[in-house]
């Protein structure tokens, strides 16, 4: 059946008005749509039946299940921003998903979720992130968000940046930060590869483990999340979300959720050549009802 925003919106609406919900339609609904035609079916929603979406959503579900079905909702740029909201408001900072947004998004999509943090919080997202960290993770932070990041991937300049990171690291003793800073976080991904690439052609070192030997903490991880292919750092942070006794579902949630039409093909191959098991079949054996059927959904439709 060809998609139409008004059989979504008026499905959604039986599925979730009088007592009880038909959770079965919302996860064919929310499983099987992309986010644009959702964002279609969110307008929809509101101009026939003048009721938000998002909001009976969040009232008829609840738990794990809620969880994934707001992330799979919200347009991506809303969502990036509630995910840096919830890293930083409160007491402490959840850094390692400060990481998982900041690091893996285009300077275009951050672009798009600091205008969607203002529009929902009244709040810079950048003067709030740099309120709530310090140090050489701040100054990454600061210029993922606010840098240009368009540098052409030049021959002279991609060497050029090569020997400053061997001059800034493995050349010294102790580690120059700040030239890891402005050259990995000043840039974007294809220009990043670029000098990844350079360095393990000249050097003979993987970029990954030059900054495992330099970084220690919340650094360390934020620049790996930066020069190892994000399908790859996806996919290990799934097998450690899901590894051992229990589950991280909030992990486990946001990485499908946000990648979903990201890099979401990619991370289930990267998933099985890495750990010899499909994600699918181990996502089975860590989720259960309505929010194990939601994800197998997701994954069956966008993996």
């Amino acid at each position: 059946m060809a998609f139409d925003p008004k059989q979504d919106a008026e499905a959604l609406r039986k599925a979730m008005k009088g007592i009880g919900t038909d959770e079965a339609v919302l996860i064919n609904i929310l499983g099987r749509r992309t986010n644009n035609q959702l964002q279609q079916g969110r307008a929809a929603f509101q101009q026939i039946h003048n009721r938000d979406l998002i909001k009976d959503v969040d009232s008829e579900t609840g738990g794990n299940f809620n969880k994934l079905c707001l992330g799979l909702l919200y347009e991506k740029s809303e969502y990036d921003a509630q995910l840096v909201r919830n890293a930083i408001k409160g007491l402490g900072t959840n850094e390692e998903l400060l990481n998982e947004v900041l690091c893996t998004r285009t300077p275009e999509e951050l672009r798009a979720a600091q205008a969607a943090y203002q529009h929902a919080f009244g709040k810079s997202m950048v003067d709030d992130v740099r309120d709530d960290t310090g140090g050489h993770l701040q100054k990454l932070y600061i210029t993922l968000l606010t840098a240009p990041r368009n540098a052409a991937p030049t021959p002279d300049k991609i060497a050029a940046d090569v020997e400053a990171l061997y001059k800034a690291g493995e050349a010294k003793l102790g580690t120059n930060e700040d030239t890891f800073v402005q050259i990995l976080g000043g840039n974007n991904r294809t220009y990043t590869d670029a000098v990844v690439l350079g360095y393990l052609n000249k050097y003979g070192h993987n970029m990954d483990a030059v900054i495992a030997s330099e970084f220690s903490g919340h650094l360390n991880s934020a620049l790996k999340w930066i020069v190892t292919p994000t399908p790859k750092r996806v996919a290990y942070k799934l097998h450690e979300a899901m590894a051992g006794a229990g589950t991280d579902d909030a992990v486990l949630i946001r990485l499908v959720a946000s990648h979903k039409e990201r890099h979401l093909k990619e991370i289930a191959a990267a998933y099985l050549k890495e750990y010899e098991k499909s994600l699918l079949a181990v996502v089975k054996t860590e989720a259960s009802g309505d929010y194990l059927k939601l994800l197998i959904a997701t994954i069956e439709n966008f993996a």
